[in-house]
């Protein structure tokens, strides 16, 4: 495939990489933009005008069931969380080496929530400030995601899976 090729990635790699992208159009400030064919995630073959800046990438074989109701739950829990509309952006870790990063959004009234992206191809051990939590607080993923996060003496402590996990008061 033109991901391995390209890339070195497997197709359940890229598969997951494209989620992590697709998720952060929709937790960053901003108005996320998905191209109509994104949403089912259908492969680009750069013949029509309107795609021909786009590269082809081959998804996995089970991709095109995939994107459209993962990106309708993103626009579903943007929608019910007005903090990934209107919020806040305050960046809480994002060490120079590390594939890990975390932000938060927060509007005033509203729950925050706190977002970790593992960037990287290994499960990576977690340990982040997140003083919006208080000293210890049940965590809720929002995003449908398995986590073994919890908040203890107000840091974020946990093992992470490469990928992305939105993390609010339970």
């Amino acid at each position: 495939s033109i991901c391995q090729e390209t890339f070195g990635l497997s197709v359940s790699e890229t598969d997951r990489r494209f989620k992590v992208a697709y998720a952060l159009c929709y937790l960053l400030p901003g108005i996320p933009k998905v191209y109509y064919s994104s949403l089912h995630g259908y492969l680009g073959n750069n013949k029509s005008e309107d795609r021909s800046g786009r590269p082809e990438f081959v998804l996995g074989e089970n991709s095109n069931g995939e994107f459209f109701p993962w990106l309708a739950m993103l626009g579903d829990v943007r929608t019910r969380l007005p903090a990934l509309i209107y919020g806040n952006y305050t960046e809480l870790w994002r060490p120079g080496d590390s594939p890990l990063w975390s932000f938060c959004r927060s509007l005033e009234g509203e729950t925050p929530i706190v977002i970790v992206v593992n960037n990287g191809n290994n499960n990576e051990q977690i340990s982040i400030p997140v003083s919006v939590f208080g000293e210890e607080t049940p965590l809720r993923e929002i995003l449908g995601q398995e986590h073994r996060l919890l908040v203890r003496d107000g840091i974020l402590l946990g093992g992470m899976e490469p990928g992305v996990l939105a993390v609010t008061k339970a």
